[in-house]
């Protein structure tokens, strides 16, 4: 088809809602077919989940499953009647089941031959939900269960229904599921101009209208602001009549859609634009187009320390929250000030510039540091935070100033871990322990600084009730744990304080220099972190040894130069900087440093790890890896090419490896991510307390 040839790779096909109107997907369905067009992956709401699952079964022949469903639709297979089945729904959705089945559909959305998200809403908290894995049935069930008319859908603990109502084009989802570009099948009001009318004076016209100008809206904020970052293709349908008929006559009138349709669909369609990526972003113009629609519900305050590893996993939250209608500011040193921008967040600097902290640290430097720092920017910080009046500050567990912060201004705060939480089996490197105690006789200075400084913020603020020592440590009613319960050692100790919200891993623009279409299976990747500088033989060593087993191995330079890693076989792909989370989507296996940002990205993508801890709490979470079989570990001083060969072909082999990442992997999707923590910090504000959704 004239325009989407040179759609950037892969392609997501967004399927709308619309009830009945649904069927003129099946006429676009053709013509594309028609054109030899097949999307990459699928991402549908409400009816075109329905439809969209179909495609994704069936990608070959689409639109020939798509008709015979259509055209053989009965009123008894959406809305069956009889008697209520519960008190939650006028219908049963007993018939979808059937017609579920008559698709030919698989049990599981792994087993479908395209990638495929359906999207549901949270009826507790309102949050996106989308399904991109696990049983496909309750998945469609949930994304189509209309409130009120269709029972709502119990899965993962969370109560669901039809998604339309928090996504009517899930636009969003495409781009969190790594889309290049976006092609958009809409029934609704974005397929054509919206002309302002006044509505009869009739009440079924009035909230006709009303509901028309409600989804127009949110579509339109959606479109642009992916559009902004992604290739957006919008195909009009063809449909001129929005809201779909309720009556159950309306059933009949499908063919009449779907032949409508097919004849819609224009030689070129409209496209958007990605817009470039502005230096500096309004706040709102990455939230939505219609800036004083709304105004903020609450005001938000980050805290952070000047770190990748503390600071990556907050910006999806950060950008989740401003979408929301929250006014977030967020505390940072210049080195990050862009990143926070582009989540949407108005940067507050640092006074003072840049505030390192000693990496990896001494036990002894680190609370020198963290105090150290406290006593800097404080005086600033506080300054701002009083005229911003925040409701709620979110800091890091080990940012000090932030704890004093919230205790200052009397706010609530919620402390944010981006390590395990502590407990016994995972001790916190602050706490009281011999090897603090040995780093304290070693370095009398640093504790005779750290004392001084302890005594200024004693002096100056309240410090009540915080630690004396354990400064890594500083927990709230409300901690947000970046990992799974299931990852987490003695996670049935901890109280319900803490809340294992999975990996934070928000959607990113696509990076078009790294040749992600020309990897060859099995891919296999290497990353000893990319912020500091890895050693050069470490690197070259694991390249050679790897080459023999892959079809290509991706290896992420950081700070060193390639050229340090020469000769190196023809296989062997060098980068400096690598996007993440869409190569490990294609890998086999991971040789990591084993950070917890890093490990926990691989686990969401379900790949076997080879873990080389180099520091910190490395270790612990290498040996936690092995512990649930999901890889293996190697010390530096180990490392030759025969071992790693060894280990790596282990890994590849034998499948218990790939079961037990598989496992873990449903763990950290299933607890929610960034939109899970955005519910929590929501609920916070409200009550007080954090969300009894299901257990952390």
């Amino acid at each position: 088809m004239e325009g989407l040839a040179g759609l950037p790779r892969p392609v997501a096909a967004v399927l709308g809602g619309g009830g009945v109107l649904g069927a003129a997907h099946v006429g676009v369905g053709h013509a594309l077919e028609r054109r030899g067009f097949v999307p990459d992956l699928i991402v549908g709401t409400s009816v075109g989940a329905l439809t969209g699952a179909i495609a994704a079964a069936h990608p070959e022949s689409a639109a020939e499953w798509l008709d015979d469903v259509w055209v053989h639709l009965r009123r008894r297979e959406v809305f069956p009647l009889g008697y209520l089945s519960s008190r939650a729904s006028l219908f049963s959705d007993r018939g979808l089941p059937r017609l579920i089945a008559r698709a030919e559909l698989p049990s599981r959305i792994e087993e479908l031959a395209v990638p495929f998200t359906a999207v549901a809403m949270d009826l507790a908290s309102g949050a996106e939900v989308r399904l991109d894995h696990g049983d496909l049935e309750s998945a469609l069930l949930a994304s189509s269960a209309i409130p009120g008319a269709l029972p709502p859908v119990v899965r993962d603990e969370r109560t669901l229904v039809d998604g339309g109502l928090i996504a009517y084009v899930p636009i969003r989802a495409a781009q969190a599921a790594g889309a290049a570009s976006v092609l958009v099948l809409s029934t609704g009001p974005a397929s054509w101009p919206l002309p302002p009318v006044t509505p009869r004076q009739r009440a079924g016209a009035i909230a006709s209208r009303a509901a028309v100008l409600q989804v127009h809206h949110q579509v339109e904020c959606d479109l642009h602001a992916v559009a902004q970052y992604l290739p957006t293709v919008v195909l009009p349908t063809g449909v001129d009549k929005w809201p779909a008929p309720l009556g159950l006559r309306a059933l009949a009138a499908a063919d009449l859609q779907r032949d409508r349709r097919g004849r819609a669909l224009p030689r070129r369609p409209v496209r958007r634009r990605p817009r470039p990526v502005p230096s500096q972003p309004r706040r709102r113009d990455l939230a939505c187009p219609c800036p004083d629609r709304n105004q903020p519900m609450s005001t938000i305050a980050f805290l952070n320390i000047a770190m990748h590893g503390r600071v990556n996993p907050t910006l999806p939250i950060v950008a989740e929250l401003v979408r929301r209608g929250h006014r977030v500011s967020y505390h940072t040193s210049p080195a990050f000030a862009a990143e926070v921008e582009r989540a949407g967040a108005t940067v507050r600097l640092y006074a003072g510039g840049d505030q390192p902290l000693p990496d990896p640290p001494t036990p002894v430097a680190l609370l020198a540091g963290l105090a150290r720092t406290a006593v800097q920017v404080l005086p600033a910080a506080l300054d701002e935070l009083r005229g911003l009046k925040p409701d709620l500050i979110v800091h890091d567990s080990a940012c000090l100033w932030g704890a004093i912060a919230a205790r200052e201004l009397g706010v609530p705060a919620a402390s944010s871990f981006t390590t395990f939480a502590f407990n016994r089996y995972v001790p916190s490197p602050t706490a009281v322990s011999t090897s603090l105690l040995q780093s304290a006789a070693r370095s009398p200075g640093i504790v005779a600084g750290y004392l001084q400084a302890r005594r200024e913020l004693r002096r100056r603020y309240d410090t009540k009730g915080l630690p004396l020592v354990d400064l890594g440590n500083l927990r709230q009613p409300l901690n947000l744990v970046y990992t799974s319960r299931r990852f987490q050692p003695g996670a049935n100790e901890l109280t319900p304080a803490y809340r294992f919200v999975g990996p934070s891993i928000g959607a990113r623009p696509p990076d078009p220099s790294f040749p992600l279409g020309s990897l060859r299976n099995p891919v296999l990747y290497v990353s000893l972190g990319t912020v500091f500088k890895a050693d050069p033989q470490l690197l070259h060593r694991f390249a050679t040894a790897l080459a023999p087993l892959g079809g290509t191995v991706v290896v992420a330079t950081g700070q060193t130069d390639p050229a340090a890693l020469a000769p190196l076989p023809r296989n062997v792909l060098l980068c400096s900087s690598v996007p993440q989370p869409e190569v490990l989507a294609r890998a086999s296996l991971f040789v990591t440093h084993g950070g917890m940002n890093s490990v926990n990205e691989a686990m969401y993508a379900g790949v076997p790890l080879l873990v080389v801890p180099q520091g910190a709490d490395q270790p612990l979470v290498a040996s936690r890896i092995v512990e649930l079989g999901a890889g293996l570990s190697i010390r530096t001083e180990e490392v030759t090419e025969t071992a790693v060969r060894t280990l790596a072909q282990r890994l590849l082999d034998e499948s218990r490896f790939a079961d037990a990442a598989a496992v873990l992997r449903t763990a950290q999707r299933e607890a929610g991510g960034y939109e899970r923590a955005a519910d929590e910090l929501e609920q916070y504000l409200q009550t007080g307390s954090q969300t009894q959704l299901r257990p952390g």
